[in-house]
């Protein structure tokens, strides 16, 4: 494989290292050997998440778990259900990349497509960040359309600040960053301030620190930014950071005190994994908040892996005694390749899309993955019957894009938005072993093309697709409803903001005890010795225990093996 001239190198440059005291992860490369038992930690082990059982009411998948099959797409797809119902919407012009909101409120940005195509001059009629009054859960109501400079086209930069209610986005590929208020009516911002970052900080991904002082941003790719927000009425640029190995990056997310940023770093193609490895970083970004005098943020560790690509943000949470960080890929093993890069994963045995994967992060030191969240459309196996249906959707098919958790502190449930797949709904009290839950695939909106100008699925910079299955990108809002229901908030590209009730007791689950006694203490000690004594791989990884010698000696075992070494990270 492509990556395997590289493994011995790399390998021997691990032991070297951790001989003199460093620490690494391992993964295999595509088609390495895997090490004894298989594991999880092998690009080419993939466990089906389990397919919930779908009760009273449900309109149940058909085919593969997470699949839109031809047949379904050619005569209109009608959509699928599984303990989710949908009882409130708001379509207008369709929606872009990212759904926020505050108190009874919510907020979706849109594709910015005034004047586009050939003979849709002024096609969308209201531009801008969209925002929605969902007070009647049944009848979301448009009540501002916000068109400032970083509003008209804000990305996956839109984000709100639950402690100071404040909304905040950067213009895609642009300086403008602007800030409302919406803490004391949400259906009606205030803007704040608008203000220009340097051409070197422009927009594309952003989250805000937990306490709302400081709003970070990445440079498309290129660097990540910190902006200071402390006086919301003048936010100030503060400092540019460049990931480790020189990797592009993305998504992020951020510990309750502000000291820890858990940035992805991401990879497009193949070939570029080498040079611009997909992963993420721990880093410590206490400088940051606390403002200290020439600010540094500082590694603590990094993993990558060879089996997904664009990695596309993260979550930290704890579940029991431990901690955890959700992260998910927006692609799979060949990147923005497509047809060809299918062919090129499904013949490597490695995912053609992105999945959401957790890790232990206990020692953030030694990030430890525990689980891949894979459906069956994910499967390599089942490529003969998935490549075709993604054809003529330009980038993403069956992909993660965004995630949510429905808190994070003895978290529960994990929802995630996928391209084709619609809204999945995971338990993940034992993080070990994720189970499906719940489900929902809106119905294609092929009828109503003309009038999805807002839409970035059916007309944006990089969609223009077939929309015969609609692409749900956008953070998913666990909602607890005045008589007591349990409500998802979401945004697919073509269907607009909808809002979901569960069902049939799916949600809320109890709170968990819950990762497995025998796993908390040292879950891959416990997992190695599973594989010894012949159990099911699952929860597989490669020891983090014993010292820099039997790191190396792993290391070693990983080269001769034919796997490459993804990740030397100092102590």
């Amino acid at each position: 494989m492509w990556l395997a001239a590289t493994g011995t190198r790399r390998a021997v440059l691990a032991c070297m290292t951790a001989l003199l005291g460093f620490t690494m992860l391992v993964e295999p490369a595509a088609g390495g050997t895997a090490l004894t038992g298989g594991g999880l930690n092998s690009p080419g082990y993939y466990q089906n998440v389990p397919r919930p059982h779908c009760g009273a009411g449900s309109n149940p998948e058909t085919g593969f778990q997470g699949e839109v099959p031809l047949a379904n797409r050619a005569a209109g797809f009608q959509g699928f259900s599984c303990n989710l119902q949908l009882i409130g919407q708001s379509q207008g012009e369709g929606a872009s990349w990212q759904n926020a909101w505050y108190g009874t409120c919510d907020y979706y940005d849109t594709a910015d497509n005034q004047g586009q195509g050939p003979t849709h001059v002024g096609a969308q009629q209201h531009l801008g960040t969209v925002v929605l009054d969902v007070a009647n859960p049944s009848h979301p109501t448009p009540t501002a359309y916000l068109a400032s400079p970083a509003m008209l086209h804000p990305w996956e930069d839109l984000k709100v600040n639950q402690k100071r209610g404040l909304l905040a986005g950067q213009l895609e590929s642009g300086t403008p960053f602007d800030v409302y208020s919406v803490k004391n009516d949400c259906a009606h911002p205030v803007l704040l301030a608008s203000v220009p970052m340097p051409t070197t900080a422009q927009g594309h991904e952003g989250e805000w620190e937990p306490d709302g002082r400081t709003y970070w941003a990445d440079s498309a790719g290129t660097s990540i930014h910190a902006i200071d927000v402390s006086d919301p009425t003048h936010p100030k640029y503060m400092f540019s950071w460049t990931a480790p190995d020189s990797a592009s990056t993305h998504g992020m997310s951020f510990s309750t005190d502000g000291t820890r940023g858990y940035f992805v770093t991401t990879s497009i193609t193949p070939a570029a994994l080498a040079s611009h490895p997909n992963g993420f970083v721990i880093a410590d970004i206490s400088d940051i908040q606390f403002r200290r005098p020439h600010p540094q943020v500082r590694e603590v560790s990094h993993v990558y892996w060879s089996d997904g690509s664009e990695a596309q943000g993260t979550i930290p949470v704890t579940i029991g005694s431990r901690k955890y960080l959700m992260v998910w890929d927006e692609l799979g093993s060949a990147g923005l390749a497509m047809q060809s890069g299918y062919a090129y994963s499904c013949a490597s045995g490695l995912l053609p899309y992105g999945i959401p994967r957790i890790y232990d992060i206990t020692d953030e030191r030694h990030p430890v993955l525990v689980s891949k969240l894979t459906l069956q459309t994910n499967q390599p196996a089942n490529c003969a019957t998935t490549i075709p249906e993604c054809s003529g959707q330009v980038i993403f098919c069956y992909d993660s894009h965004y995630c949510e958790v429905d808190t994070r502190v003895n978290t529960t449930a994990l929802a995630c938005g996928f391209f084709n797949s619609g809204i999945r709904v995971f338990d993940v009290r034992d993080p070990y072993h994720p189970k499906e839950i719940a489900y929902f695939n809106p119905p294609a909106q092929l009828t109503k093309d003309p009038q999805l100008w807002g839409s970035e699925h059916a007309h944006g910079d990089i969609g223009g697709s077939v929309i015969n299955a609609d692409w749900c990108t956008s953070q998913v809002r666990f909602y607890t409803a005045a008589d007591g229901s349990h409500e998802l908030w979401a945004q697919c590209q073509d269907n607009g903001m909808m809002v979901l009730k569960f069902t049939n007791g799916a949600y809320p689950l109890p709170a968990s005890g819950t990762t497995p006694i025998a796993l908390r203490d040292n879950p891959a000690s416990v997992s190695v010795a599973a594989r010894a004594a012949g159990s099911s791989p699952e929860g597989s990884s490669l020891p983090q225990t014993g010292g820099s010698v039997q790191l190396a000696i792993w290391a070693l075992a990983a080269a001769t093996a034919g796997l490459a070494v993804f990740r030397v990270c100092p102590r």
